[in-house]
C-alpha cells in the first residue's frame, strides 16, 4: 500500500516527464509526509520506508547530478569551441523544457545568428576587397589617363606657344616690312603737301595718297593691336584731359560726315558734366571714334545721337556713360553676339560697307581694360544703340598737361650752335625723307646707311643727336649704339632708335643697348621734332611766328651764317643779287630754306623787302672772309 501510494504521488507530480529531479525528490518527500500523517500504527514500517526513501533520494541525486553536470559540461565545451572561432559547434538538446535546455537552445540560436552574421561580414569584406581592387585598378588607369592627357595638353601648350611665338615673330617682321615703306609714303606726302607750287589737282591727288596711306596704316595698327592685347602689352595711360573739348572735337569731326550724308548728328547737353576728368584719353577717344564711325557708316537716313551722363557725383567713384544711338540698318538678334568678335561681321556689315571686323572687338577690349563694359541693343531696319560705361575720376585744370603746338614747324628758334644730327637708316627713301625734314627746319645733317658707317661718322664728326635705325646690314643699330656709348668722354650725344616693332621685349632691349628713347615707324614730322626738342631742349619757329621772327633774324644776320651753305648755292645767290634778278634770287633762297629754314626765312624777308644792298653786303663780306682764309 505504501509503494502504491508513493507511486501515485510520483505520478501525480510527473517526475519522469516534466519535473526537475529535485522537484521529484521533493514530491516523494511530500508523499511520505502524507503517508505518515495517515498515522500508520506500524512503527517498523515507517522506519523502513524512510530509509528506503533516503536511499532512493541519494540515487536520484547521484544520477540526476551526473546528468546535470554532463549537460553543463556540454554547454561549456560548446562555448569554448565558439570562443576559438568554431562556428559550426552545436549543443545536442536532450530537453528544452527546463532552464538548461532553454539556455542550450538559446546558445545554439546565438551561434547560428553569429555564423550568419560572420558569413554576411565575410561576403561584405570580399565585396569590399573586390571593390578596392577594382577601384585601385580604375585609379591606376585614371592616373595613366591623366598622365596621358596631361602630356597631350603640355604638347598642345608647347605647340600653341611655339605657334604664338611664330605668329609674334611673323607679325614683328610684317610690322617692319609694312610700316617701313609706309614711312616713306606718308612722309613724302607730308613733305610734298608743303610745296605751294603744286596745282589744285596735284594737291588733291596728294591728299588722296596721304589719306589712303593713313587708312592702310590704321588697318595695320588694328591687326597689330590685337597682338598687343593678346600679349598683354596694352598699357593704360591715365591723364587729366578736357572732356568737353574732346566731345566738341568729335562732334565737329563727324558733323562734316553726317552733313554730307544728309543726316543729323546731335550731342546731348554737357553743361552738367565735369570739364576735367582723369582717364585714358587716347583709348576713350579711339572707342568713341570707332562707335561714331560705325554709326555714320551704317546710317543713310534719320539721325545719330550721342548722349553723355555721369552716374554719381562722388569724385573717386564716378562712371562715365556714353550712348551712341543711330537709325541705321541695325543688327539681327541672332548676330548680336558676333559684333564684338575679332574678324566677325554681321550680315548688314558685309552687305553695306564691308571692313575688317576689328573696330568693335578692339573697342570692347579697350573698355574692359579701362574697367568698364560695352553693350549693344539693336533692331533690324530701326537702328542700334551702343552703350559705353567706364570708371573715371574728376580732376582739375591744374593737373592738365600742356599740349604741344599743332602749328607747322618752319624753323629753329635762334641758338648759339646749330645741332648736328646723324641719320642712320639703311633704306634710302626713308633716310632721304628724314634728312630733308631736318634740313628744312635748320639742322646740320649727315647720313649713314649702316651701323658701321654711323660709328665712323660719329667718331669724326661728333653729332649731338643720332636717329638710329635698329635693323641695318653690316652692323645693326643696337651694336653701333653700344659702341658709341662706350666711347670715352661721350655724355652729351642723344640716340633715339627707329623701329617698326610693336613687341615690348624689343623696346626693352633697345633701351638696354644704351638708346635714350625710341620712335615707332611710321612717324609724323611733328613727332620727330617733338622727340628732338625733348632731348636737345630746343624751341621751334611755327607758321605765323616765322614772319615776326624773320625781322629780328634779318637784323642779326652775320656773314658767318652763310658759311654752312654749299659753295655753288652761295655763288648762285651772289650772282642773282648782283644782277638784281628777283625771281632767281627767290628761287635760290627757296633752295636754301630746304636746308636752313631759319636762314632762308631771314634772307627771304630781305629779298621780299627789296633790301638787296644788305643781301649784297652780307654775301661780299662772306666771300672776303672765305678768300682771306
Amino acid at each position: 500500500g505504501v509503494v502504491e501510494y508513493s507511486w501515485h504521488a510520483v505520478s501525480y507530480y510527473g517526475v519522469f516527464t516534466t519535473l526537475h529531479p529535485i522537484e521529484w525528490l521533493v514530491g516523494i518527500s511530500v508523499s511520505v509526509d502524507e503517508l505518515l500523517q495517515e498515522r500508520f500504527t506500524f512503527g517498523w514500517t515507517a522506519g523502513g520506508i524512510t530509509l528506503f526513501i533516503l536511499c532512493l533520494n541519494a540515487l536520484a541525486i547521484y544520477f540526476f547530478g551526473r546528468s546535470l553536470a554532463k549537460r553543463i559540461q556540454m554547454t561549456l565545451d560548446c562555448v569554448n569551441r565558439i570562443e576559438k572561432g568554431e562556428l559550426t559547434a552545436r549543443i545536442s538538446l536532450s530537453s528544452t523544457q527546463d532552464e538548461i535546455g532553454q539556455l542550450q537552445q538559446g546558445i545554439n540560436t546565438m551561434i547560428t545568428s553569429i555564423q550568419q552574421r560572420t558569413l554576411a561580414q565575410q561576403e561584405a569584406e570580399s565585396l569590399l576587397r573586390e571593390s578596392e581592387e577594382k577601384l585601385k585598378e580604375h585609379q591606376y588607369h585614371l592616373e595613366e589617363l591623366v598622365k596621358k592627357r596631361t602630356t597631350e595638353l603640355m604638347d598642345a601648350k608647347d605647340k600653341a606657344e611655339c605657334a604664338n611665338q611664330a605668329k609674334s615673330l611673323f607679325l614683328a617682321n610684317m610690322s617692319h616690312e609694312l610700316r617701313t615703306p609706309l614711312t616713306a609714303i606718308l612722309g613724302y606726302s607730308q613733305l610734298m603737301q608743303k610745296d605751294l607750287s603744286l596745282s589744285f589737282e596735284q594737291q588733291e591727288n596728294l591728299n588722296t595718297i596721304h589719306r589712303s596711306g593713313t587708312h592702310l596704316l590704321s588697318l595695320i595698327n588694328d591687326v597689330l593691336e590685337i597682338t598687343k592685347i593678346e600679349m598683354n602689352h596694352v598699357i593704360l595711360t591715365h591723364e587729366t584731359f578736357d572732356l568737353h573739348s574732346m566731345l566738341r572735337e568729335l562732334h565737329t569731326m563727324f558733323k562734316v560726315k553726317t552733313n554730307a550724308k544728309g543726316i543729323s548728328f546731335e550731342l546731348s547737353d554737357t553743361s552738367d558734366l565735369p570739364r576735367y576728368i582723369n582717364a585714358d584719353e587716347t583709348k576713350l577717344r579711339q572707342v568713341l571714334i570707332n562707335l561714331l564711325g560705325n554709326a555714320v557708316k551704317f546710317t543713310d537716313r534719320g539721325s545719330i545721337t550721342m548722349r553723355i551722363a555721369i552716374t554719381t557725383a562722388k569724385e573717386k567713384s564716378m562712371r562715365l556713360i556714353v550712348e551712341i544711338e543711330d537709325t541705321g540698318v541695325g543688327i539681327a538678334e541672332d548676330e548680336l553676339d558676333k559684333v564684338f568678335y575679332y574678324f566677325e561681321q554681321t550680315a548688314s556689315g558685309r552687305k553695306n560697307q564691308g571692313g575688317t571686323g576689328l573696330g568693335l572687338a578692339i573697342s570692347q577690349d579697350y573698355v574692359q581694360l579701362m574697367g568698364g563694359n560695352l553693350t549693344v541693343i539693336s533692331q533690324v531696319n530701326h537702328g542700334s544703340t551702343f552703350r559705353c560705361e567706364i570708371p573715371i575720376q574728376k580732376s582739375h585744370v591744374s593737373n592738365l598737361q600742356k599740349k604741344t603746338q599743332s602749328q607747322q614747324i618752319v624753323g629753329l628758334a635762334p641758338i648759339p650752335l646749330t645741332p648736328r644730327v646723324l641719320v642712320a637708316e639703311d633704306r634710302q627713301e626713308n633716310r632721304t625723307l628724314l634728312v630733308k625734314l631736318l634740313k628744312q627746319v635748320g639742322f646740320d645733317v649727315r647720313e649713314a646707311e649702316n651701323g658701321k658707317q654711323a660709328l665712323e661718322i660719329f667718331q669724326k664728326w661728333r653729332p649731338h643727336f643720332i636717329w638710329m635705325d635698329v635693323r641695318m646690314p653690316v652692323m645693326n643699330g643696337l651694336e653701333a649704339t653700344r659702341c658709341i656709348k662706350a666711347t670715352r668722354g661721350i655724355k652729351t650725344v642723344k640716340i633715339v632708335a627707329l623701329t617698326a616693332s610693336i613687341i615690348e621685349e624689343e623696346h626693352e632691349s633697345i633701351l638696354a643697348a644704351g638708346c635714350d628713347d625710341f620712335m615707332r615707324k611710321p612717324y609724323r614730322d611733328v613727332e620727330i621734332f617733338q622727340m628732338m626738342a625733348k632731348h636737345l631742349n630746343l624751341k621751334y619757329l611755327y607758321e605765323g611766328e616765322a614772319e615776326q621772327e624773320s625781322v629780328s633774324l634779318a637784323a642779326t644776320l652775320r656773314p658767318q651764317q652763310l658759311e654752312s651753305l654749299p659753295l655753288d648755292i652761295r655763288d648762285q645767290l651772289f650772282q642773282a643779287v648782283l644782277e638784281l634778278d628777283t625771281v632767281q634770287t627767290l628761287t635760290v633762297i627757296d633752295r636754301i630754306s630746304q636746308q636752313e629754314a631759319a636762314l632762308g626765312t631771314a634772307l627771304k624777308q630781305l629779298a621780299e623787302n627789296l633790301d638787296y644792298s644788305t643781301l649784297l653786303s652780307l654775301l661780299e663780306q662772306e666771300r672776303e672772309q672765305m678768300y682771306d682764309v
